[in-house]
């Protein structure tokens, strides 16, 4: 049937999208943060989500009520109760990743502020959705049992609702960064690249109203096992395409890595010959944040930096590195930051070798 072919396919495209996002934040620039975790979070609700599909399609979604027997399709409005919390909850914890995802780009306090606020709108508003969906009736099994009685929220007005705050929670992830990114220090192409993987998210807007289109069908339909396959599905597909939206944006270092002339990330070492060295790296809770670690760099001679006891930088070399400099660089404005494209620089003179990393 073709809900199960398309939701198979965007549950296998979810998956492999997710997989690449924790490469690249675990093994390719190693900073992990809350959002990876929550995505991961939304990603096994989505799978949960995809389990009670099958079911709903194993009894009969998508066929005319009238050639099943009732007990299938009772069996099939069960798995309709367990799917409706695990959709809004797979949406709910990819909105909040995003919104981790920012305050770790964007760390301004003026828009932290702002995230925050956004932050617990989105926890509210999820909660209200899962409870909602999990208590829709007292008790539970009247949901599914026409026997039991029948104390139920009105099924127009809470399914609706619940749509339309998704439509406008989904709107304003997209917007939110859009502000900082406009001011950002970069080349117009580049900034235009980054300001298209954000706004991708306008694809979950679109998904969601078309839900919503299908939801409306389903109420006004005097056949639910056939006019629940449209609107389940395209439930299915909401979810996964804000996971698949989430996850472009921390994709950026492996696309500029592979596809440089696509998003240049303007890494000018050479890869060929690595030493170690000791310089400020990026702190796993927020990536504009600068300690003193380990740095695999590729540079010729030796040398290492480290905070003396004045609290200013020193450097030491050895002999054959007389002359080498280095100099760490880090440029701010207004909410950007230019380590949206380059990080942190460093200059050897004689030899000059530029490093910049890309992390989103």
């Amino acid at each position: 049937m073709y809900v199960l072919d398309i939701a198979i396919t965007f549950m296998v495209l979810t998956a492999v999208v997710v997989a690449l996002r924790l490469f690249t934040r675990l093994y390719f620039i190693r900073t992990p943060g809350w959002d990876d975790l929550l995505i991961v979070l939304s990603l096994i609700a989505d799978i949960c989500f995809f389990a009670f599909l099958i079911e709903e399609v194993r009894y009969g979604l998508g066929k005319e009520a009238a050639t099943l027997d009732p007990g299938r399709i009772q069996s099939q409005t069960k798995a309709l109760y367990v799917t409706i919390p695990l959709y809004n909850l797979s949406l709910n914890l990819t909105k909040i990743s995003m919104i981790l995802l920012y305050r770790r780009l964007f760390p301004t306090r003026g828009y932290q502020i702002i995230l925050l606020i956004a932050l617990i709108c989105v926890v509210l508003s999820g909660l209200w959705m899962i409870l909602s969906a999990i208590f829709f009736c007292i008790p539970v099994h009247a949901f599914w049992d026409p026997a039991a009685p029948q104390n139920c929220l009105p099924k127009t007005a809470v399914w609706c609702l619940n749509a339309a705050i998704q439509i406008v929670s989904d709107l304003i992830i997209v917007i939110l960064p859009m502000p900082v990114l406009t001011h950002l220090r970069l080349p117009k192409r580049q900034k235009l690249v980054l300001i298209v993987v954000f706004a991708l998210g306008l694809f979950v807007c679109a998904t969601s109203v078309v839900r919503l289109g299908a939801v409306i069908q389903l109420l006004n339909s005097n056949d639910a096992s056939k006019a629940n396959a449209p609107a389940a599905l395209w439930s299915f597909i909401e979810t996964n395409v804000a996971i698949i939206s989430a996850c472009l944006p921390p994709l950026r270092p492996l696309l500029a890595y592979f596809f440089p002339r696509l998003l240049p990330s303007r890494v000018r070492s050479s890869y060929a010959h690595r030493e170690k060295t000791t310089c400020q790296t990026l702190d796993l809770s927020n990536p504009f944040n600068f300690t003193n670690t380990s740095y695999s760099a590729s540079v010729t001679g030796n040398f290492s930096t480290h905070n003396a006891a004045d609290g200013q930088e020193s450097m030491h070399c050895p002999p054959e590195c007389e002359g080498i400099h280095v100099v760490s660089e880090l440029h701010l404005e207004t909410a950007s930051v230019d380590a949206v494209e380059d990080f942190h620089s460093y200059h050897l003179s004689p030899l000059s070798v530029t490093n910049s990393v890309s992390d989103l």
